[in-house]
């Protein structure tokens, strides 16, 4: 059974997202209430600006130490050797031979 976890972001996480002419940034409200939706112009002064928002949200909560939940990650496979790769001579002579052509091995 998987385990929901709490809230994984800290509480001065501002959520970032863009239109074709605008970033817009959800800060969040200390007293709890709904978040502030603030709006700024898709350039690089619009997203410094977004930054510095980022920045003074974090200074105000700059007092929290913040440890993110920990949690168990499930393996989706398993972890298997490979199987040994058998070469007759043969082979194992065609490839020698090739690799000294190329100059990677010298014998």
């Amino acid at each position: 059974m998987t385990e929901v976890l709490p809230e994984f972001r800290p509480p001065w996480a501002i959520t970032l997202w863009v239109s074709d002419r605008h970033i817009f940034a959800e800060v969040p409200v200390k007293a709890g209430g709904p978040p502030y939706i603030a709006k700024y112009p898709l350039t690089t002064i619009g997203l410094s600006t977004a930054l510095n928002v980022l920045k003074f949200v974090h200074d105000q909560y700059g007092h929290m130490l913040y440890e993110p939940p920990a949690f168990k990650v499930a393996r989706k496979t398993k972890l298997t050797a490979k199987p040994k790769v058998q070469l007759t001579a043969e082979q194992s002579e065609r490839i020698a031979n090739i690799l000294k052509k190329k100059g990677l091995i010298n014998e």
